[in-house]
């Protein structure tokens, strides 16, 4: 069900939630849950890459010294 709402979302700019419930055909409860675990997953990725990008930044600013 993940790949699927992954996929329908990035195959066109926006869709409804009842649009992607009736295209994956799906409940409402079982769309919001998976949902919502891709949306955490999102915020994990965004967090890991600032953390290294911070890493990487301090690293390149003590090799300028």
């Amino acid at each position: 069900l993940r790949l699927g709402l992954v996929s329908a979302l990035a195959a066109t700019s926006s869709m409804t939630f009842v649009e992607l419930k009736r295209l994956l055909d799906t409940t409402d409860g079982n769309l919001s849950v998976h949902a919502r675990k891709l949306e955490d997953t999102n915020r994990e990725v965004i967090r890991r890459i600032d953390v290294a990008m911070g890493t990487i930044e301090k690293l390149l600013d003590e090799h300028d010294r």
